[in-house]
């Protein structure tokens, strides 16, 4: 995955989706946090990176629940939801930690 940055704008193909950090609830080993999508659409399975960070992969996204209804899992979600992910680390990588890796101020991009 190649990113163009230039301004604080991010340039990225249809088959991703940006997220904003709203809340972490267990910050390492799996990773799950509220965030608000941002653009796209997130899928269960998709691998989660940190671009301003050198393309640092968190993991995959396990689970979606969604916050604003009636927290029913989802496969998919779309622009503008509010949802909790679980992200979990790719297996034989290090798992990453909230706080020391990446923080509120990052956005998530994700690959799906």
């Amino acid at each position: 995955v190649q990113f163009k940055i230039a301004l604080n704008v991010i340039w990225y193909n249809w088959k991703m989706s940006t997220c904003l950090i709203d809340n972490v609830i267990r910050e390492r080993d799996p990773i799950i946090m509220s965030v608000r999508i941002t653009d796209g659409h997130l899928r269960i399975g998709s691998c989660a990176h940190v671009p301003f960070k050198d393309s640092l992969c968190l993991g995959n996204v396990t689970s979606i629940i969604d916050m604003t209804e009636s927290k029913v899992d989802k496969s998919k979600c779309n622009k503008h939801d509010k949802v909790q992910i679980t992200i979990e680390p790719i297996q034989g990588d290090a798992p990453k930690m909230y706080g020391r890796h990446f923080d509120n101020n990052d956005v998530i991009v994700t690959e799906n």
